[in-house]
């Protein structure tokens, strides 16, 4: 399915829409510089979505024999499990989380930020300003896509800091394609900063295999050990966090616990029946074999706290 990426010239952030059927196959994106439109094919997506399209199912149609089909499959699903010295939840989650809880964060906006958010809201409020879904790190786009055909009486603002992912090709999709979303690209951290401040709660919130940063010393990298996770959870809302580390899971679980004071719950998952892997990274997980982890908790919203009073750092 072809896709028209739209650009908003007249703000710093850019916010994508896509549409099936435009410019003979070209994705229309922004140009580097001026606001204008420049037009390139998208690129075929190679990483797979584990049912043989794109660049996989052009090879594979071309594949006379099952031991050469087998070695394009192999080469999908292959990917690693995590690998990790640590054995439980990290020891030092608790007294980090207390810190994060306990200070102001101060970090400056970038400088694309505000335009970025300006634009996704306005994009929402146009729409009807119905109930939000945050796809956090959507990626390529497919779980937003996804979480707006689920939802059809919700609102989805996909959230990516890399526009060449958000820009990719979307020949992939196969299904409808949704009007009641769009994609950004923004800084995470900024644009849940950026929600507190506005007052806007969403109403379910994904974090679909966010990058596990395995390395014991790599905790305050982890979303639940960031300075921002304080914000996040005064967001409220229906938070889901997936990935294939259980130990993520169960870190994720103990902060939620510890600062939005209810229980989530946690639980080994999968897509069953007729349920489609939400992202290319689930899909690829399942393929090879992996454990998938998930957990789910309904966050209390904080709508008379103000960031100042908030526990981060």
């Amino acid at each position: 399915m072809n896709v028209t990426a739209r650009y908003n010239a007249g703000l710093t952030g850019a916010l994508w829409r896509g549409c099936p059927g435009a410019d003979n196959g070209r994705a229309r994106v922004p140009a580097r510089a001026g606001g204008e439109f420049c037009h390139r094919r998208p690129r075929r997506d190679r990483s797979n979505n584990g049912e043989f399209r794109g660049f996989f199912a052009t090879r594979v149609r071309e594949c006379p024999s099952l031991i050469t089909r087998l070695f394009y499959f192999r080469m999908f699903a292959n990917s690693r499990t995590v690998a990790s010295a640590q054995t439980g939840p990290h020891d030092k989650l608790a007294a980090l989380v207390d810190r994060h809880r306990d200070a102001v964060f101060r970090k400056p906006l970038a400088a694309y930020s505000a335009g970025a958010f300006d634009a996704a809201i306005a994009a929402w409020r146009n729409a009807g300003a119905a109930p939000l879904i945050i796809d956090a790190g959507c990626g390529v786009g497919e779980s937003t896509l996804r979480l707006a055909t689920q939802f059809p009486d919700h609102f989805v603002i996909g959230i990516d800091q890399s526009e060449s992912r958000i820009v990719r090709g979307k020949d992939w999709w196969g299904g409808e394609w949704p009007e009641n979303f769009v994609w950004v690209r923004a800084d995470l951290v900024d644009f849940w900063r950026q929600l507190f401040e506005a007052g806007i709660r969403p109403a379910r919130h994904y974090l679909l295999y966010p990058n596990p940063w395995p390395k014991i010393g790599q905790l305050a990298r982890r979303w639940h050990a960031h300075a921002v996770f304080p914000t996040v959870v005064a967001l409220g809302g229906v938070l889901e966090c997936r990935s294939n580390w259980d130990i993520y899971i169960e870190e994720m679980a103990l902060a939620l616990e510890w600062l939005g004071g209810v229980q989530p719950v946690v639980e080994a998952w999968a897509p069953e029946g007729d349920v489609a892997p939400m992202t290319p990274f689930e899909r690829k997980y399942l393929a090879s074999g992996h454990g998938l982890h998930r957990c789910v908790v309904t966050l209390p919203s904080s709508l008379d706290v103000s960031l100042d009073s908030l526990a981060r750092e």
